[in-house]
């Protein structure tokens, strides 16, 4: 007997697909604590940094890279944006032999940080939701909604 759901039916395969994305997604999702950690310590690298800030930049630059290329692949447009943002700032700086304190890398890596943070709490919210401060979260759907044009 046909199905009365006027919606049409995955055909085969497509379940699967659909499932081995989210399980990608849910992982792309964990990996960005990493990334996050990842920051947090190029940060403190940078601000340690004494005659020569580049190596740090650099790392910075590659990390932000690889953020928002992942981000793209999942359509997560805020993390994107703002990762586009900090590499963009770190190849600035790169170029301009900038040193440990330009403000332009400074602000694009907070700014990508404080992105992951509320992210993070997202997230966990989500998994557990009795931990939820739901008022905390209003600004991430609109983070998410950015736009990441260098993509």
């Amino acid at each position: 007997m046909d199905s009365i759901d006027p919606r049409p039916q995955p055909r085969r395969g497509e379940a699967d697909t659909d499932d081995r994305f989210d399980v990608l997604r849910a992982r792309y999702r964990q990996r960005l604590g990493g990334d996050r950690t990842a920051l947090r310590g190029l940060r403190t690298e940078l601000r340690r940094a004494e005659a020569d800030a580049a190596p740090a930049q650099e790392k910075l630059r590659m990390l932000a890279h690889r953020m928002a290329g992942a981000a793209a692949l999942f359509a997560d447009r805020g993390i994107c944006s703002a990762a586009s943002a900090l590499e963009s700032a770190a190849m600035a700086a790169l170029e301009a032999h900038a040193d440990k304190d330009d403000a332009k890398l400074w602000r694009a890596a907070r700014a990508l940080t404080a992105l992951l943070d509320r992210t993070d709490d997202a997230v966990s919210a989500v998994v557990d939701p009795g931990k939820a401060d739901h008022g905390r979260f209003d600004h991430v759907k609109a983070d998410l909604d950015g736009d990441c044009r260098s993509r």
